[in-house]
């Protein structure tokens, strides 16, 4: 497929097809060739009816299924189709991030991890997630999201407040057995809790109205609607229904069609869930770090949001369906979607690295325009999974591992390795490059907890 309309000014480059497709990498992130297989992704979802231009992949594009990570994909709301395949079943996953009032030194010296405060913390996580036991409503969790187990105030700080609109004709006594199982609860793969340290501040008005406090430490999830969303995709999946490969693969419905309807519907229900979800793991974290420290501490949410989701949203011309894949928002000050805690600023566009590397906090320009007011999820892998565990002794994916106290052995996170990764300084002065945000801060995470099998 040939690359055209080539821009190294800008860190991006076009395929032309049916309609415009947009890719933003630097150029170090181009060289790596690993992004092949998700341009052709990116191409196949070019036929679906009724996309609108352009389709865009992010800087940390990975081959998936459906859509490939980072990638988004706008459809008419009104003849276009909507594709729950595009997502995938990890509906709703994003990250929490709060920052704690208790302070470095408690987990830090210096530079080195105090291992032993850290592996307190780990059982004491570890303790809480094995005695949940939450007593929610589970079909109000799944029709309101986060409201009832949040404040007003943190809400505002949750993107959405927290609360899609869902309907209850959809819950199932499966389904309530399912948010039962999984409220409150991590899941495997690369979903993770971080504690974090601030390691520089680019803009000093926007972390205090943020209110991040240097020196202190930051906690951050990342997780999402565990069994739920991969439930509702099953629900909705029916290949037989389609001839050809790429309608088996993206499966899609017409948007305003009853069943586009109620995939929308699955996709809020599914969100819903995911934003309690995390709410219930800021709780676990608040009383594992009260336990560790040994006194009360404060732990205010600093933002919240989903980066693999659906939504309706407006379009430059009318309502557009966003497929964000492994992507999130990123809103400006004064788009119509932000909360009101963030109406004056924009919303705070979190972006972690790998197990090892920087976490950037970023705020979105007025050009995020270009790209669906949209962004990156992470950093992007370069090495696939399969390839780290083969090579997993090899130095370059070990020491990236150090001085980071993990729960887990090497053996079992390997494929997690910083240098399984792209450059998060690559991804995010991409970014940079094409006018989409400004930097507020960057963090470093020193503790990192994991499921075990």
């Amino acid at each position: 497929m040939k690359n055209t309309n080539h821009s190294p000014d800008n860190g991006y480059f076009d395929l032309h097809d049916n309609p415009l497709i947009r890719v933003y990498m630097n150029e170090r992130l181009k060289r790596h060739k690993t992004y092949s297989k998700a341009l052709d992704q990116l191409a196949l979802a070019a036929y679906l009816p009724g996309v609108v231009s352009p389709i865009v992949g992010m800087p940390d594009l990975t081959y998936a299924y459906g859509l490939p990570v980072g990638g988004i994909l706008a459809t008419d709301a009104e003849n276009g189709v909507v594709s729950l395949n595009a997502i995938g079943g990890d509906i709703g996953c994003g990250i929490s991030l709060s920052q704690t009032t208790i302070p470095i030194s408690t987990f830090l010296d210096g530079h080195l991890v105090k291992s032993a405060n850290c592996e307190a913390f780990a059982a004491n996580i570890e303790k809480q997630l094995s005695g949940k036991n939450n007593g929610h409503d589970y079909g109000l969790v799944l029709e309101r999201g986060a409201a009832g187990i949040v404040s007003g105030n943190e809400s505002a700080k949750i993107e959405q407040y927290g609360s899609l609109i869902a309907s209850t004709k959809m819950i199932e006594n499966e389904l309530i057995e399912k948010a039962k199982l999984h409220l409150g609860t991590l899941g495997g793969g690369n979903h993770f809790i971080d504690l974090l340290n601030c390691e520089e501040i680019f803009d000093e008005e926007l972390a205090i109205l943020w209110g991040i406090t240097p020196g202190n430490v930051l906690s951050m999830v990342h997780t999402g609607s565990r069994g739920i969303g991969s439930y509702l995709q099953a629900k909705f999946s029916n290949p037989s229904m389609y001839d050809s490969w790429h309608g088996k693969i993206f499966q899609p419905r017409p948007a305003r069609s009853k069943e586009g309807n109620e995939i929308l519907n699955a996709v809020n229900m599914a969100t819903n869930f995911a934003f309690a979800n995390r709410a219930e793991l800021r709780m676990i974290i608040g009383t594992a770090l009260e336990e560790t420290y040994g006194a009360d501490i404060r732990q205010d949410l600093i933002y919240d949001f989903a980066h693999n989701f659906i939504s309706v949203e407006p379009g430059k011309e009318s309502e557009i369906v966003l497929h964000r894949k492994g992507a999130s928002r990123g809103l400006p000050a004064g788009h119509l979607l932000n909360t009101s805690y963030y109406m004056d600023t924009g919303h705070p566009i979190i972006i972690p690295g790998s197990l090892g590397t920087a976490t950037y906090i970023l705020v979105g320009t007025p050009e995020l325009e270009k790209a669906h007011y949209s962004t990156n999820h992470g950093a992007g892998r370069k090495y696939p999974r399969g390839y780290v565990r083969k090579k997993m002794d090899h130095p370059r994916f070990k020491e990236g591992f150090a001085n980071i106290f993990i729960n887990r052995r090497y053996r079992d996170v390997c494929e997690e390795s910083p240098a399984a990764y792209k450059s998060i300084e690559d991804v995010v002065d991409t970014l940079i490059m094409n006018g989409f945000v400004r930097k507020v801060a960057r963090l470093k995470p020193f503790f990192v907890y994991v499921e075990k099998d």
